[in-house]
């Protein structure tokens, strides 16, 4: 496991020597998130290769459901690219992860996502939904919901990548959630004072893994 500050020696030093970008690449944050929440995400990763353009986020802040969200991810596709034909590295943050599975289902567009690198994903749903689900979006993250089961039997036949990222102490979601069954997160430890959840998208550690990743470079975490 690397240490922070080597994550930052790393990440700096891929800002100093950008390089090009194996694929296209989308950031989408989590449910109910402020585009803010995205864009420092996108900020990092825009740094590091030679052709930002060719990495976007796009936010879903008003959306109650997986239709509307999954609406304004193909619509910044489209204003950014102009062609949805092209593969992409997706990088989902929280139920952001949820919707790349979702958007990669032949029934809702077949988004051609070649790696999805969710980051504090619920995939066997979260321990908040138990309690609050007032949309049909935080419905689906209800654990054992009907829509993680569909989301679940779509796996099996995914033509994409999955890596998942967690930290532990995510008592929003729940430490061991974070990984569809059978898939071992990559999983770091975040500082005492550092919520589990919500401060995940700004987890140099992980921000570098993925910089390196979409660099087509080594990865600097394992599971």
């Amino acid at each position: 496991m690397i240490t922070i500050e080597r994550a930052r020696r790393e990440l700096a030093a891929m800002k100093d020597d950008p390089r090009p970008p194996v694929r296209r690449v989308l950031v989408v944050p989590g449910y109910r998130s402020h585009a803010s929440m995205g864009r420092v995400l996108g900020d990092h990763l825009r740094a590091v290769v030679t052709e930002p353009s060719l990495v976007i986020d796009q936010a879903h802040q008003s959306c109650g459901s997986f239709e509307c969200a999954g609406e304004r991810v193909v619509s910044a596709i489209d204003n950014a690219w102009g062609t949805r034909d092209h593969p992409i590295d997706y990088v989902g943050v929280s139920m952001g992860g949820l919707l790349g599975r979702w958007l990669a289902m032949p029934e809702h567009g077949a988004l051609p996502i070649a790696r999805l690198l969710t980051v504090s994903t619920p995939h066997l749903g979260a321990n908040v939904a138990r309690i609050a689900a007032p949309d049909p979006a935080a419905r689906v993250m209800v654990p054992g919901s009907e829509g993680l089961a569909t989301l679940d039997r779509a796996l099996e036949h995914a033509p994409y990548e999955l890596r998942c990222y967690a930290r532990s102490r995510d008592w929003w979601v729940g430490s061991d959630r974070l990984a569809p069954e059978g898939i071992t997160p990559i999983s770091v430890t975040p500082r005492w004072w550092e919520l589990g959840h919500f401060m995940a998208s700004y987890d140099v550690r992980l921000i570098a893994d993925i910089a390196r990743l979409i660099r087509g470079e080594d990865p600097l975490l394992t599971p």
